[in-house]
């Protein structure tokens, strides 16, 4: 069974656009395919979001091609309503996310005027919110089929923190995330770095949607907490901040088989020590058993007051 699901102006956020998205996660079997005509500025994001499902994703910004369904699911406001030349399907169910008595109630909809599609079999509303608006203002009778809601989603998120250098193992996170990506996995690299001194990091990363910069600033912690992993690959460290930080923020860390990272990192129980190679990378272990830290402290050494009164 053939599915089309047509959305004719993709935005950058918005219900329409996470319903098309929870219908091919709840259906992730399902001969889909996305028809997309036109979308916002960012509207990116949500194609690659639907590519990432594995579902197709069609282009017909001109709408002048052809696509054959078995079944067709128009996905857009019936503001936005428009003659589906470019479809064939036996069966045609028109969405109705909106509620057109609220959009009626703008002067700019007052006068609009509702004409049917032929083409369209059934017309299903979301809500009885939806159902009532359709018929006291246009007269219409609808289906209602409550929207999907596959439950809580949240992508394992990666936090660097650090200079785009060598030493400090930029390199390592961005091959890390091209693994990830290669095994399919659902994932946020956030990268705090205002230093890239060999303006290297840009390039590496500019196509992939899943890598985001953020700006550096002094409440780190504020990063920390959104985040499941800190990535420290560092070739060196001469002791090590960042790690400790994230430990004392209950984050797990992924660092570098050197010396100052593992007095800390113990492997499997806050966090995941790798080889630099990165040739020991269990990506699905990474996933699937995220260590939970509890907290970490460092002694205050008594040296310090000696330091601090000149006595040292």
């Amino acid at each position: 069974m053939k599915i089309l699901v047509q959305m004719t102006y993709l935005n950058n956020i918005g219900g329409i656009e996470t319903a098309m998205y929870e219908l091919g996660k709840a259906f992730p079997d399902a001969d889909i395919t996305y028809l997309i005509n036109s979308w916002a500025d960012g509207g990116q994001a949500q194609i690659a979001r639907l590519w990432g499902l594995g579902h197709d994703v069609a282009i017909d910004q001109d709408r002048n091609g052809h696509h054959e369904a078995d079944v067709a699911l128009i996905f857009t406001p019936i503001m936005q309503s428009v003659p589906w030349d470019t479809i064939d399907a036996p069966v045609v169910y028109q969405f109705i996310h909106s509620d057109i008595k609220s959009y009626m109630s703008y002067p700019a909809w007052r006068d609009f005027k509702w004409k049917p599609n032929e083409k369209v079999t059934k017309i299903i509303s979301v809500s009885e919110t939806a159902q009532k608006g359709l018929k006291e203002m246009l007269d219409l009778d609808s289906e209602v089929v409550p929207n999907i809601f596959t439950g809580p989603e949240k992508p394992v998120v990666f936090l660097y923190m650090g200079r785009a250098t060598q030493e400090k193992g930029v390199d390592k996170v961005i091959e890390m995330a091209k693994r990830f990506d290669a095994a399919g996995k659902d994932y946020v690299m956030l990268i705090s770095s205002l230093v890239d001194p060999y303006g290297t990091l840009w390039p590496l990363i500019k196509d992939n949607k899943r890598i985001v910069m953020i700006p550096e600033g002094p409440y780190n912690a504020v990063f920390y907490r959104c985040a499941d992993y800190l990535i420290q690959m560092s070739t060196c460290e001469s002791w090590g901040y960042s790690t400790r930080e994230a430990l004392a923020n209950g984050v797990a860390v992924i660092g570098s088989r050197i010396p100052e990272i593992e007095k800390v990192v113990k492997d499997g129980e806050n966090g995941y020590l790798l080889n630099l190679d990165l040739s020991d990378l269990d990506v699905d272990k990474i996933f699937d058993k995220i260590p939970k830290p509890e907290g970490f402290t460092e002694p205050l050494s008594p040296k310090w007051a000696d330091i601090m009164e000149g006595k040292l």
